[in-house]
């Protein structure tokens, strides 16, 4: 009983320890050479089964655990190894059943195993380290699954490494995570690493109640006193979410926005009005706009308003073919917007059946088109100008549309957010 006790006592220390902000060279030193000790430790248990096994006839059990064994063969006992190497390939078969005293053993092993490898998991280490420390963990879930202690340990790893900024490491573990806690994600027991990642980075959320995915930007200042803007992004037809992710994080420096990039799909090329399919496609349902995007996007937003401060009223642009999402907004529910900014976008009459009259002025709108967008005269510029001609007949009377010379079809980020920042209420 004294054993198990101590057992859980250094299960809690691992987990609840706080790790200063960044190791000092000190603890980098005794670390390091904690994680040697430990890996000596490793290769003596998985040898002791070995050697059990081979006494017992366990072919099997004792090839593994050899096989484990050089998984720390630096610090293996070589001679030892071979030898057992040897007995363990001449013995013909597994005796049937096997050895009480190789299950037993097996279970011991096991235990101090992965008491090990959570121990090495959670050394305070450099970031160039942290890799190799995560093998530890997926070792030591693999051979003691669904622990719920090492599951609060992940967690606790995660948290403090958003703490500390190190964006790539809380993202391997948030895929992980999708594996090894999808219960934990759903009570938002990772909310901490999320946000966190989101600061530094960019966290890839799903929506609660729907199969939406998108992309979250927190401010650097971020924090969960207050609530903040939204900007909803519809990316174009490449439909590449990663870079639009990472250009709006450069391109938002300071500035207070949360940032929402959705997976939406009414923004596949073929869905572009006038578009000519290719030989042998059948066309998209453009109601995918509407059944999937629309309540997608609604899902996200309210995640975003409970789980990462994000104010009610969002501002929204969408690029190319992405901007008939953000048209059908205006059009359909222009409350839900404080700003919209379409860029060199697409728009088809369908986005406005059954209009709804705008509230006052309506949400400032600025349409960007360029004047030099090769397709600007026969397609974009007509649709924008008959966009803005029926949302200004509904109501929007703070609505109108900008042709920037010298520009072409682009996001025109910089633009967008600049109009942003002028109309952002209490901005």
């Amino acid at each position: 009983m004294t054993r198990i006790v101590a057992l859980v006592v250094m299960f809690v220390a691992v987990v609840t320890a706080p790790l200063s902000a960044q190791p000092t060279d000190k603890q980098i030193k005794r670390s390091l050479e904690q994680e040697k000790a430990l890996r000596e430790r490793l290769a003596r248990e998985w040898l002791n089964l070995a050697a059990v096994a081979v006494v017992n006839g366990a072919k099997t059990a004792a090839l593994d655990a050899i096989a484990k064994t050089k998984q720390y063969e630096a610090e293996a006992d070589t001679l030892r190894l071979a030898s057992l190497l040897k007995r363990a390939n001449a013995i013909g078969s597994d005796a049937s059943p096997e050895s009480p005293k190789v299950s037993k053993r097996r279970k011991i092993v096991h235990r101090n195993v992965c008491r090990a490898l959570d121990q090495m998991a959670a050394l305070d280490v450099p970031r160039e380290h942290d890799e190799r420390l995560e093998e530890y963990l997926w070792r030591a879930f693999a051979l003691d699954p669904g622990n719920l202690r090492r599951i609060k340990l992940l967690r606790k790893v995660a948290e403090l490494a958003g703490e500390r900024g190190r964006a790539d490491r809380v993202r391997r573990l948030l895929r992980r995570a999708e594996e090894l806690d999808p219960v934990g994600l759903k009570k938002n027991l990772w909310l901490s690493a999320q946000r966190a990642m989101a600061m530094h980075s960019r966290v890839r959320i799903k929506a609660r109640k729907h199969d939406m995915e998108a992309f979250v930007l927190l401010p650097r200042q971020w924090t969960e006193k207050r609530r903040w803007p939204v900007f909803v992004y519809l990316a174009g037809p490449k439909q590449d979410w990663l870079n639009a992710a990472l250009d709006l994080r450069e391109a938002t420096e300071d500035r207070p926005y949360v940032i929402v990039v959705p997976f939406i799909r009414s923004n596949a090329k073929e869905l572009e009005p006038g578009w000519v399919m290719d030989a042998g496609k059948s066309p998209p349902d453009p109601k995918v706009l509407e059944d999937y995007d629309v309540p997608g996007l609604k899902a996200i937003l309210k995640d975003v308003q409970d789980l990462y401060g994000g104010e009610k009223k969002f501002a929204m642009s969408g690029f190319s073919v992405g901007a008939m999402l953000n048209y059908w907004w205006l059009f359909r529910r222009p409350q839900d917007l404080w700003a919209a900014a379409p860029a060199s976008g697409h728009f088809a009459k369908r986005l406005m059946n059954l209009p709804v009259k705008p509230r006052g002025t309506g949400p400032a709108t600025r349409i960007f088109l360029g004047a030099g967008d090769v397709r600007g005269k026969f397609r974009r510029w007509p649709q924008n100008e008959e966009a803005l001609a029926a949302l200004q007949k509904l109501g929007h009377r703070d609505a109108e549309l900008d042709k920037v010379d010298g520009r072409a079809h682009e996001r025109y980020t910089d633009l967008v957010l600049k109009f942003f920042d002028e109309v952002r209420p209490g901005g």
